[in-house]
């Protein structure tokens, strides 16, 4: 009987031990009371999935479009995909190294550089101060959830890109994209990660 016990407190330390580590009770609930974050099956690696509304839309590439030539990441393929809702460790000594940073303290300070539309399978970025450079890293962030493609954004030709009239007249505002020296956030609404707070 003493065993059983034993045994049954061992399981239920087993599963509070990634909820006190890392802060993020995702792993111990299926999603938040109030239903609007964490919901999220979390996967080591998945396609970019956005929720707009009441649909589902499953992003092909992310584009930049710049003055000078069209940039873009390939997201056909699954990519790493992370979990924001969690604490931040940065503050703390010992644990502060051990866990991915926050995207809120990545990405602080930084500067906004454009705006992020949606149209078909698309992400599209119209910069607003001039043409986008020198990205080594890029992250999209959407709900609770962010995904961190590995190749960095590179040339592309494409057909049937929508011009700029189009992606005003027919795209959705998604969000904004930050970058700070060599990585690029877009972050697109809604989206637990606040910048500047």
């Amino acid at each position: 009987m003493h065993r059983r016990n034993f045994s049954t407190g061992l399981i239920a330390a087993g599963l509070a031990a990634p909820v006190i580590l890392t802060g993020n009770k995702s792993f111990a609930t299926s999603g938040d009371e109030d239903g609007r974050f964490g919901s999220e099956t979390i996967k080591q690696f998945s396609r970019v999935l956005l929720i707009v509304g009441v649909s589902r839309v499953i992003i092909s590439y992310m584009l930049i479009v710049n003055p000078l030539g069209l940039l873009g990441i390939d997201l056909r393929s699954p990519v790493p995909q992370f979990d924001e809702n969690r604490l931040s460790t940065g503050n703390l000594p010992i644990l502060g190294n051990l866990f991915r940073q926050p995207l809120k303290d990545r990405f602080n300070p930084t500067v906004l550089i454009g705006q992020v539309f949606l149209i078909q399978s698309l992400l599209m970025i119209v910069p607003q101060r001039g043409p986008v450079s020198k990205v080594s890293r890029v992250v999209i962030a959407h709900r609770n959830l962010s995904w961190e493609p590995k190749p960095k954004p590179r040339r592309m030709r494409m057909s049937k890109i929508p011009s700029l009239g189009e992606l005003h007249r027919n795209g959705t505002l998604l969000g904004s994209a930050y970058q700070t020296d060599r990585e690029l956030l877009v972050l697109l609404k809604p989206s637990i990660v606040k910048l500047g707070s």
